[in-house]
């Protein structure tokens, strides 16, 4: 059971930001990059505003910059843990339980840190937690299909959610999103192949997070086989290849042994295809997309998208000073400038794109989405109504903490008075 707030170590002073991400994620094939590229890139997006706010540098800790002792510092790690490097990453990836001799080794880079990450893992979770270090874990959501890519954002138990309730994506902002690209694609008049009750199932890229499961394996190709078999039963099967994965195991499998059929059109125009299909994937984001373009789905092995989830879903909220006032000062003094007012605290030459779609995209990828979309000067009508809502929001939240503020209750009988005696005033009308 991960530690409440009540079994946490006692907070103590925050000295340090502290940057970093899956510092496990050294897989020995090589498939897969480690994720020191992605922090520096979550750094670089988060910094600058964070310095603002706290007046701390943040910095950057991986095991070290230097590649070869991060690798001798995660060795280290895989001997405590009693894991072969081979397989250690998926191996420890789910570890909850973590030794002693494992927090000293990783508490030069922690201690009394404020930890953003990008994707942490459950394992560096229960270590930053039995530091009592808060932390806040950012990823890209699995919702890839509004004018820009949402920010998942996920919380320690040091923070209360419930106050940044109204910088999140709304579900009406996912709802109208969808619909817009549905019409786009359909304005294409593109005719579909897909006929009613048809399977069509999305593939991953090896090595993906998303597909190691709670015992510490990956989800196989043998399994994803069997279980598509038993979905697709006797109806017409439908395989679109993650276009970095052409050549999965699965993809070939699924081919030779269930009869699939490759389909090349874009993920995002089956997704707004009339015919009444059912999405399948092991782990992949279009499995939390589909129902929102009205499509049955099935996921084989979803326990990390549904964590993911469980966090906040934001858009441009990381720009504002409102954002990171309502959440920093739930822990930790904040500059005294930024504590009432709603400023766009990026750096002076990223401002001028916050009202600019792909912004996001641009940095990370468009993953299926086409870049015309989205254009700058197409979709005006549609991204001005979520601009408005998301405005509105940040005004109601402004409210909500002005109202909840000490100085409002202190003042209230003032407030009354005042009204009561205008109310008296022969002109008052």
């Amino acid at each position: 059971m991960e530690p409440s707030l009540k079994t946490l170590p006692k907070l103590k002073g925050i000295t340090r930001i502290v940057f970093t991400g899956d510092v496990f994620r050294i897989v020995g094939d090589e498939r897969e990059p480690h994720q020191l590229p992605n922090v520096f890139w979550l750094h670089n997006l988060l910094s600058y505003q964070l310095t603002q706010i706290t007046g701390l540098i943040p910095e950057i800790c991986f095991g070290t910059r230097d590649d070869k002792s991060g690798r001798a510092l995660i060795t280290e790690a895989h001997k405590i843990l009693g894991l072969r490097p081979v397989k250690a990453w998926q191996n420890s990836f789910w570890h909850k339980e973590v030794p002693s001799d494992l927090i000293d080794l990783f508490r030069p880079d922690y201690d009394q840190a404020l930890v953003l990450g990008f994707e942490l893992s459950p394992i560096i979770e229960s270590i930053l937690n039995r530091m009592g270090c808060p932390w806040i874990d950012v990823a890209v959501s699995p919702i890839r299909f509004l004018d820009d890519l949402l920010l998942s954002v996920r919380l320690s138990d040091h923070f209360k959610s419930e106050p940044l309730l109204p910088f999140t994506v709304s579900q009406e902002d996912i709802a109208c999103a969808a619909d817009y690209v549905r019409r786009w694609f359909k304005a294409k008049n593109s005719e579909t192949i897909l006929k009613h009750d048809d399977v069509v199932f999305f593939g991953q890229t090896e090595g993906d997070r998303t597909l190691i499961t709670c015992d510490g394996s990956f989800f196989s190709a043998e399994d994803t086989v069997a279980a598509l078999a038993d979905l697709a039963a006797k109806r017409r099967l439908w395989i679109k290849p993650h276009p970095c994965a052409p050549q999965n195991p699965v993809v070939q499998l699924a081919i030779e042994r269930l009869g699939g059929q490759l389909i090349k059109e874009n993920a995002y125009w089956i997704l707004s295809a009339d015919a009444d299909i059912e999405v399948a994937t092991v782990s992949s984001s279009i499995g939390h997309e589909a129902p929102w373009f009205g499509k049955r789905t099935k996921m084989f092995c979803d326990s990390l998208l549904h964590r993911m989830e469980a966090g906040l879903a934001i858009r441009d909220s990381y720009c504002f000073s409102d954002f990171w006032r309502v959440l920093l000062e739930q822990i930790m003094p904040i500059s005294f400038f930024h504590r009432t007012q709603r400023l766009d605290i990026r750096h002076p030459a990223l401002r001028e794109t916050r009202l600019k779609p792909n912004v996001l995209r641009e940095q990370l990828g468009f993953w299926g989405m086409p870049p015309d979309v989205w254009a700058e000067n197409a979709s005006t009508c549609v991204r001005s109504e979520i601009e408005y809502a998301r405005e509105l929001q940040h005004a109601r939240a402004e409210i909500a903490a002005l109202r909840a503020s000490n100085c409002w209750r202190v003042t209230a009988p003032l407030r009354w008075l005042s009204s009561h005696l205008r109310s008296k005033s022969p002109f008052s009308p």
